[in-house]
């Protein structure tokens, strides 16, 4: 949408920093991160003797339009992995307490990318607790258009997309989906024909039927293309709505049929065109003239004498009622009550809307305040177009009693044009960026101090991973064990990550790696291994728990993730 054309890309680099040891004042108990939080003592203090190591990669192109709602969104995939207990809400409190704590000490000199854990604002609405496993508390954030409509397309019906098309109609859904904050869930829709066969000019599109029963999560759209002539279509808004509460709208289904003249047509107007065309028929699917006008709530938003829309929303958007479109003989926009011209219901007659023929005279490409003013009077919940500006954040942490670690990703959309000798071109910059986190309460001494006694212990740290599988499409989140292993007289051992689960498109499933393994030395109270792939600390005042960030992206791994875990 245009608001999107202020969306700013913040390249910075960021590199590990060395664990800063100083004198902490003594803090009153020793727990290890377990147990239920009303029997923990006190948050401990926030000191200048914090330290944090943080991590996230440059940006990336998502050319395929990969959405990061379908792997991030639902905090099962997490749950199902870890396998968490539910908490008490005294429970919750006390740990996010504890959070929160830990928050306020961290060095935030790597800038503000809301990836990290670090800059999590836990008291928004975007932050929630998972569960807890073996004293170590979960939870998962989101901010900016996060977490808002899923609008998926199937393109069984249209062989013709290839990853180009497609990703362009993935953006096209997403200029509408991240401004809609609705959550139909699941739905099945038995076997039906999704649409009729059509004839233009001799040419006719072929009908799609689906044989079997289907499900929906929030909005799926059939996509087809098809040859010759016929104009392009949306429709069929299969939805459930009462004629007078306008609360029950939900369409989680229909089709977009577009000809395939309007792909051999676009390069006389660039690729704005047929953006505009996609965003403008899905539209239709999500309820612009669809027949609305025969419930008796849209009726009452209509001035039938003068052939306008009179909701509240669109109204504001418009200022004053919206007229509908009229259209000539030949099907041509034209202004209202023209003698010979009919009225068009199925759509908004200013030029400001996306739903408008004449549209692509403001180069209007994707929904406006007046398209989303028309959605919010038929019941959807539209979020105030600022939240475009932000990028899409997702993440996953963990945290026990003296350290935290995660991982999230962001994704951000912005649009330009260019003129390329006489033909206008749309920019799409569609980036991914990952990110992942540990900080904690660093020790007054180091691991190696007071040994001599027990030369040959060995001390072990178990906990979790939670990374971003950098060598996938749509980054997707991956969970496993976490184990460290210190030879107290040699100080070194062994960081060894198991079980690594990715989880895409709501199937879980083996990491390409299922076992990672690095030797680590220990200097003072930070540790690493060689190559550095593995970088953390020991945190608490008895060195009761370690987190750090793991980041190898050699071929066969290509992880990026926040660890931890208590003795």
């Amino acid at each position: 949408m245009q608001d999107m054309r202020s969306l700013t890309e913040q390249h910075r680099t960021f590199t590990v920093c060395a664990l800063i040891l100083s004198t902490l004042v003594a803090i009153a108990g020793c727990g290890g991160g377990g147990g239920g939080a009303p029997n923990q003592p006190d948050p401990p203090t926030p000191s200048d003797t914090i330290s944090a190591l943080g991590q996230t990669t440059r940006w990336l192109d998502n050319d395929d339009a990969e959405d990061l709602l379908d792997n991030w969104n639902d905090s099962a995939a997490l749950d199902d992995v870890v396998q968490t207990s539910p908490l008490d809400q005294n429970e919750r409190v006390a740990r996010v307490d504890n959070l929160r704590s830990l928050l306020q000490s961290p060095d935030n000199s790597r800038g503000t990318s809301q990836t990290l854990l670090r800059n999590v604002d836990i008291d928004s609405s975007g932050f929630s607790v998972i569960g807890a496993r073996d004293g170590i508390t979960y939870g998962q954030w989101k901010a900016g258009p996060a977490g808002t409509l899923d609008i998926d397309f199937d393109y069984r019906f249209a062989p013709e997309f290839d990853a180009e098309d497609r990703a362009r109609m993935e953006r096209a859904g997403k200029s509408w989906s991240w401004r809609l904050n609705d959550d139909y869930g699941t739905n099945t829709v038995t076997a039906r024909r999704i649409a009729s066969s059509s004839t233009q000019d001799g040419v006719t599109a072929e009908e799609m039927v689906m044989t079997d029963d289907f499900t929906t999560d929030d909005v799926l759209i059939f996509v087809q293309q098809h040859d010759g002539t016929l104009r392009s279509q949306g429709g069929w808004s299969h939805r459930s709505r009462s004629a007078r509460d306008r609360n029950d709208y939900q369409a989680y289904a229909g089709f977009v049929r577009i000809g395939e003249h309007r792909f051999t047509r676009v390069p006389s107007r660039g690729d704005l065109g047929l953006t505009s065309i996609m965003a403008h028929e899905i539209g239709h699917v999500l309820g612009i003239g669809l027949g609305l006008w025969d419930t008796q709530y849209f009726q009452d938003l209509v001035d039938e004498q003068a052939s306008t829309f009179n909701g509240p929303n669109a109204v504001a958007a418009h200022g004053g009622p919206v007229p509908f479109q009229w259209l000539d003989s030949n099907r041509n926009p034209v202004p209202p009550n023209t003698p010979g011209a009919t009225e068009d219901r199925g759509h908004l007659g200013p030029c400001t809307s996306v739903m408008a023929y004449c549209r692509h005279q403001n180069d209007i490409y994707a929904p406006t305040e007046l398209d989303f003013g028309f959605l919010a009077d038929i019941g959807y919940d539209v979020l105030e177009a600022g939240i475009v500006d932000e990028p899409e954040v997702y993440g996953f942490g963990a945290w026990g009693r003296y350290s935290a670690w995660g991982a999230g990703v962001e994704r951000t959309i912005s649009y330009d044009t260019r003129i390329s000798g006489r033909v206008e071109h749309l920019v799409e910059q569609d980036r991914l960026r990952a990110g992942a986190d540990a900080f904690g309460v660093a020790p007054a001494t180091n691991l190696s101090d007071g040994t001599s006694s027990t030369p040959q212990e060995t001390v072990t740290w178990s906990g979790s991973l939670i990374g971003v599988d950098l060598g996938s499409p749509g980054l997707p989140p991956v969970f496993g064990d976490a184990e460290l292993s210190v030879d107290l007289s040699s100080l070194e051992g062994s960081a060894r990550f198991e079980d690594l689960t990715v989880v895409a498109n709501g199937a879980s499933g083996g990491f390409r790696t299922g076992t990672l393994q690095y030797g680590i030395t220990v200097t003072g109270n930070s540790f690493s291994d060689s190559d550095r792939h593995v970088t953390g600390g020991f945190f608490g005042p008895g060195h009761e728990e370690m987190a750090g960030v793991l980041r190898d992206e050699t071929a066969s791994v290509n992880l990026l993730a926040g660890f931890g875990g208590t003795q």
